[in-house]
Parts: C-alpha cells; structure tokens; sequence
C-alpha cells in the first residue's frame, strides 16, 4: 500500500493511508472534517489523536445523480477512531495546510471528492499504466508495472481488519473500531477497554515503522514520511 500511495498525489495518498490504519468507509473518509479530529501533544503518551466519527454527518454519499450530501454512516452510528501517531500527525498536519476549511479531502472546485474522480487516480496506481509519448514519440512518462490489480478502496477497510487480526487485537475493539454489531450475547457483554486502546495503536504504530525500515526508502514520498 506504500508503494500504491507513493503513485498518488498527496491528498489522495493520504485518504488511502488513512483507510488502511484505521478501517473507515470511503464514505466516512470523504466525510472528514476539521473539527471532529484532535490531534494530541508530542509525548502524551495515548496514540497520536482521535477522529469522531458523527452518527448524523459523519459520511458522504452520491445521490442518482452523483449529487454528494452528508449522511449517517453504514452503520448508523457515530463511533470513536483512535490514530496512531504517524496518522494522526499526518491528518493535523494537512488540517492545518487547508487554512481552516471545515472538510478534510475535497476537489478542486471545494467540494467532497466524487467516486469516479477519485478513481481516475486510483486504478492506474493499482494497475499500472503503460508508457505515455509525446506527438514525437519522445516518451512523456514510462510505464509503471501494475501493483495490485483490481484493487478496491474499500478493501483498505478489509485489509486493516486483517492488521487487527495479526497484531492480535481483541474483538470487542474490532467491532467498536470498524462499527460492527455482530448478533449475540457477547457483544451485549464485552466493550473495548483504555488499555485495548492503547495497545492496538501502540502495534499499529509499530506496524508502521517495521514497514519503513523493509521498504525500498522512497515508496511512501507523497504521504510525507
């Protein structure tokens, strides 16, 4: 995914970050706004931060006609995200670079980012694109091989649940993490803890910087680290 965010502007590579170590919806990425983030001081200790994520307005969605409007998330309910600190920097680092806009990602005309647009980007990241040439054939921009092809954002959401799973995280902070009400008793009686916070954004954390000290050094340039 570092290597698919390094072909990405840096808006754009950041919502797919964003996605990946923290589960949400395209939705509820498109959404995000200034005011629901906070973002701690160095050295408190607790992760980096938060995102609330609003059970009224905390997602975006396209009508028939592509027309975008804010609404509840899938699930119809607000819930909590707890950031890493390298997201958490990243996210309070591009607030600040908006100059004060409420929301988080949008186009170039201010307005949240429609699905196809953001697919123009994302599938030749993905897939690779061949060689571009010029009227002379003089090439423009060589080809770049596919990285994972057939790629959906929204298996970003797939893939943190994944993390989650390998780093051993408990349910109960899965479920509450990525929105999830499974059927049963025990989700009547199990709840994520302080603690379970802290380690799951601890190993996320440790996540990250295991995977910059493998990589090729340059794969993650557009998203800053």
């Amino acid at each position: 995914m570092l290597a698919v965010c390094g072909r990405l502007p840096a808006q754009e590579a950041l919502m797919a970050l964003t996605a990946v170590f923290t589960g949400m919806r395209w939705g509820e990425v498109c959404g995000m706004r200034r005011g629901a983030l906070r973002v701690w001081p160095a050295g408190l200790g607790v992760g980096g931060g938060v995102y609330e994520i609003d059970k009224n307005l905390g997602a975006v969605h396209e009508d028939v006609h592509s027309r975008r409007y804010f609404g509840p998330p899938k699930d119809g309910r607000g819930r909590v995200i707890d950031l890493p600190v390298i997201l958490a920097d990243r996210l309070g680092e591009h607030a600040e670079a908006t100059g004060g806009r409420a929301v988080l990602f949008v186009n170039r005309h201010g307005e949240p980012i429609r699905n196809t647009d953001y697919l123009g980007l994302w599938r030749p990241a993905c897939d690779g694109r061949p060689a571009r040439y010029s009227p002379a054939g003089e090439i423009r921009a060589p080809a770049e091989p596919p990285l994972h092809p057939g790629l959906r954002f929204h298996d970003l959401r797939h893939t943190h649940k994944t993390m989650l799973d390998e780093l051993g995280v408990p349910d109960a902070m899965q479920d509450d993490r990525l929105g999830h009400r499974p059927p049963g008793a025990g989700t009547v009686y199990r709840h994520a803890t302080r603690r379970m916070r802290e380690e799951m954004v601890d190993a996320l954390q440790g996540l990250w910087e295991h995977e910059l000290t493998i990589g090729d050094g340059d794969r993650d340039t557009h998203t800053g680290g």
